[in-house]
């Protein structure tokens, strides 16, 4: 549902810059370029359903990277970029895709994204409060102290332990975020590098396993390749 609304909110970006209050019969078919990181999500979705639904007429170009970035590289600039003038938006999905298509667009049209999680850390944006450039969208972050709070009245631990890729921004981030909080609420962090190769993942799945590796609770950061492989950590 939270993902849902994150592409609600992004299509609502699209309407407010764009149009001005321009009815959607008074505006000719948008033109939109999806670049996704992981196959069509929630958020996605969410985002072509406002736009129906508040009455625009949209024709899309999906670009699906499947979590490679040498896929996300070529969609770009062999696909993308020699078909801007194709396109009157181009919306993007997640960190990685976001960063790489504002560096490949250049401000040359404009951009939304949707669930980066740390947009101004991440150099997505300049700020929350005006992007300074052709680009605006939505962020997913809660703060890793407020989620520590609020998890820490349901579950007490000592240990936890993360599951982090250490190619993904929004991981190596919000690792850094866990360690502050754990000197806020006093609690140790067991870090499990899981970069996107299945062999590291279950590796650290199996120590958790056999108990080699000892943690009370399992914290996942937002990242793609680990949210696609959540089920192998645990019940959820």
């Amino acid at each position: 549902m939270k993902k849902l609304l994150l592409g609600v909110m992004a299509a609502a970006v699209v309407v407010s810059l764009n149009f001005g209050g321009a009815s959607p019969a008074a505006v000719e078919k948008l033109r939109i370029a999806m670049v996704l990181w992981r196959g069509e999500t929630e958020a996605d979705q969410g985002f072509k359903d406002k736009l129906r639904e508040l009455g625009y007429a949209t024709q899309y170009t999906v670009m699906d990277a499947k979590q490679k970035r040498g896929n996300l590289r070529q969609l770009l600039t062999k696909v993308l970029v020699p078909n801007l003038g194709d396109f009157d938006y181009v919306y993007s999905y997640g960190t990685t895709a976001s960063q790489m298509t504002k560096f490949i667009l250049r401000n040359r049209v404009p951009h939304v994204f949707s669930n980066v999680a740390a947009p101004v850390r991440s150099n997505v944006v300049r700020s929350m409060d005006s992007s300074g450039e052709n680009i605006s969208g939505t962020s997913n972050r809660i703060p890793v102290s407020v989620q520590i709070e609020i998890i820490l009245r349901i579950l007490k631990f000592k240990r936890i332990g993360i599951l982090f890729n250490p190619r993904e921004k929004n991981s190596a981030l919000m690792r850094e975020e866990l360690y502050r909080a754990s000197e806020k609420f006093d609690f140790q962090v067991v870090d499990l590098r899981s970069p996107p190769a299945m062999d590291m993942l279950q590796k650290n799945l199996r120590k958790l396993t056999d108990r080699s590796v000892v943690v009370d609770a399992i914290y996942l950061p937002l990242d793609s390749f680990l949210i696609t492989q959540a089920g192998k950590s645990g019940p959820s």
